[in-house]
């Protein structure tokens, strides 16, 4: 006989099966929990490394038309005293 024979059909899974098999079930759940919530960080870092580089190329335009500002003004020496 098979181990999938007629006798087995109307088998009932004991306690300690159906401890194992709820165990078993809550586990591959969490597992699976872990997955999505690895991806969100990655997301979330992937996000953060975004912003982060757009407010260092925003701080480079401004640091670069403050230098213009400046190179300006120091070749008008006489706007500035009169201010």
């Amino acid at each position: 006989m098979g181990p999938f024979n007629e006798h087995d059909e109307n088998k009932q899974l004991s306690f300690s099966e159906g401890i194992g098999l709820l165990g078993a079930i809550l586990s591959t759940l969490g597992d699976a929990l872990s997955v999505v919530s690895a991806v969100a960080a990655i997301d979330e870092d992937r996000q953060s490394n975004q912003e982060q580089t757009q407010q260092i190329e925003n701080l480079q335009k401004q640091i670069d038309e403050l230098k213009n500002e400046i190179s300006k003004g120091q070749g008008e020496p006489a706007a500035r005293e009169s201010e």
